[in-house]
């Protein structure tokens, strides 16, 4: 690169010329006037329907809402025959904590009783899941897939009782 008659060339600094400098004088004054207009009508509101407004806001601050869910129902999925392909209904699951069954001696007993008359689980699945080297300290084995919801129910009714008297009473209702 030779420098031999050739001389940078500056690039001009671009100013802002006289009408540019008038242009943003007036849509800065266009927006001051248009903030100045919106606090006048809010002033305006405010000193007019002042009153009004604060009692509605008051009401409002008063009144306790409530967050609730509500539940959906799903529909049923036919085919275009009409037949029934898919419905939507609760399946429960049976887990059976075995570490927690095994800290306790006095927990294994009404409990393989309690899933075998509730749930209909065989004694030698539920104590060989508690004995089992692999499933013995498990806190989370699923003992029975698809329970119905009368299982759950008396299930529900078995959690329900408070002495050790209530529990065989119960349990003697349900083998009979």
């Amino acid at each position: 690169m030779s420098t031999s008659g050739r001389k940078a060339k500056k690039k001009p600094i671009k100013k802002i010329n006289h009408t540019m400098k008038n242009k943003l004088s007036i849509l800065f004054l266009c927006v001051l006037g248009a903030l100045v207009v919106l606090l006048g009508v809010i002033t305006y509101i405010n000193f007019h329907s002042g009153e009004k407004y604060k009692k509605q806001v008051l009401s409002q601050a008063q009144q306790k809402y409530q967050n609730r869910t509500i539940p959906s129902k799903r529909g049923s999925i036919y085919d275009r025959n009409g037949n029934l392909l898919a419905t939507s209904n609760k399946v429960y699951n049976v887990i059976l904590d075995c570490r927690t069954i095994n800290s306790e001696t006095d927990y294994i007993e009404p409990t393989i009783r309690a899933l075998e008359n509730i749930f209909g689980v065989e004694e030698t699945a539920v104590r060989k899941a508690l004995t089992d080297d692999e499933t013995k300290d498990s806190q989370y084995w699923v003992i029975k897939r698809a329970a119905s919801m009368d299982d759950q129910k008396a299930f529900e009714e078995g959690v329900k009782v408070n002495t050790q008297e209530e529990l065989a009473a119960l349990l003697q209702d349900f083998e009979s």
